[in-house]
């Protein structure tokens, strides 16, 4: 295994940021330790890798971890710009990942058992491949991004433990269905998958963060036991905070709040009160209508994520054409407007040659084509996000 060596010595910024440069890299890897830090105790790290454009950062992570527990990272990349996904690129990340996590562990004790990574948008499809070619990662989030192909298409093990895995995405995000993909994935290679859909948001985190996310890392240090009466406490105002919403909002937030980490550790009679509320809503006139044409919608995603064929393609399209006609007048048009749209440019692609190479081998979604014998894969660009 190949490590890079530092191109200088860390420069301590402050009390608890450090930055480190490695040869051949635009910018420096941003590292802030924990607050109080103690060099006698081992600390979990969390590897953030920023988005399209941005730099390294850690204030995004540290806003949603214990300042005290975590090593929060801000990951630079060797290939700048868009993401291209190809083996030879991905293996320089991965020794820049390698050697960064290694001279943490020698210089900092990190614990190399509690290695996180985390990413928005060309982050998020970073922390993707990751999670495939680093098996002895503790887990990792996919934000505002999603699975794209498989990086070791020959390997059909499933991990050894339910690695925990977080997946957030904006609902009007064009990148949804790719998060999608990244559950389906991730739950059939046995992870424990955590999604939080953020509604009425696009390309972008929510403004104040993301409180499933929050929950979800306070859970990868804390034992659930002593995490339960401040889970019960949290949910209860989540849930009294929605009942000021009108009939429709509500049924959104209770759906949401179903799927926080939290959620499980509320208590039977919380996830019963919870459970009730929801089927009540969903029989008020004003959610109803709602509730079929999003079960509807849901139904054809997941029959089109389960077959890679064209055919399939096909036969979902034309379905988000009928439901899209069926439901103009609905709140959710748009959304179900927007995968009719993505799909039917999904198939006038696979009718144009494919100059990048094939991810038939590689992806257990998309239909075969000829293979690259230059291995040049690439991320395919969404058809809806320019």
């Amino acid at each position: 295994m190949r490590f890079l060596f530092l191109l200088l010595l860390p420069v301590l910024c402050s009390a608890k940021t450090i930055e480190l440069g490695f040869p051949d890299l635009a910018h420096r890897v941003k590292v802030q330790l924990p607050d109080e830090y103690d060099a006698s105790k081992k600390y979990p790290a969390l590897f953030y890798y920023h988005g399209g454009g941005g730099n390294p950062d850690t204030s995004l992570m540290r806003h949603h971890v214990d300042g005290r527990e975590w090593i929060v990272v801000g990951m630079t990349y060797y290939q700048q710009g868009r993401l291209q996904g190809t083996k030879v690129e991905l293996e320089k990340e991965l020794t820049l990942f390698r050697s960064v996590r290694r001279h943490l562990a020698d210089k900092y004790n990190m614990d190399q058992k509690r290695c996180y990574v985390a990413g928005f948008s060309k982050g998020g499809y970073m922390s993707d491949f990751l999670l495939q070619a680093v098996p002895d990662l503790a887990g990792g989030a996919i934000m505002g991004a999603g699975h794209l192909y498989k990086v070791n298409p020959g390997n059909t093990r499933k991990f050894s433990r339910k690695k925990p895995v977080f997946i957030g995405v904006g609902r009007l995000d064009g990148g949804y269905y790719f998060s999608l993909r990244a559950v389906v994935f991730y739950r059939n290679l046995g992870a424990s998958t955590t999604f939080d859909v953020w509604h009425d948001i696009a390309h972008s985190m929510p403004k104040d963060g993301s409180t499933a996310l929050q929950q979800w890392l306070v859970l990868q240090t804390t034992s659930r036991t002593k995490v339960a009466p401040v889970a019960q406490k949290e949910m209860e105002q989540e849930f009294q905070s929605a009942a000021k919403l009108d009939p429709f909002d509500r049924w959104i937030k209770l759906r949401q709040l179903r799927g926080y980490p939290y959620a499980s550790l509320a208590g039977d009679a919380f996830e019963k009160k919870l459970a009730s509320e929801i089927e009540t809503l969903e029989k008020n006139p004003a959610v109803a209508p709602e509730a079929s044409i999003l079960n509807r919608h849901h139904k054809i995603l997941f029959q089109e994520i389960s077959d890679s064929s064209l055919e399939n393609l096909k036969k979902a399209n034309a379905a988000y054409l009928e439901l899209l006609n069926q439901a103009a007048s609905s709140k959710q048009a748009e959304l179900v407007k927007g995968d009719y749209q993505r799909t039917r440019q999904m198939i006038e692609q696979y009718k144009k040659p494919e100059p990048d190479g094939d991810k038939g081998d590689n992806d257990p979604f998309a239909p075969n084509k000829p293979k690259d014998p230059e291995n040049k894969r690439r991320i395919p660009r969404n058809p809806l996000v320019k």
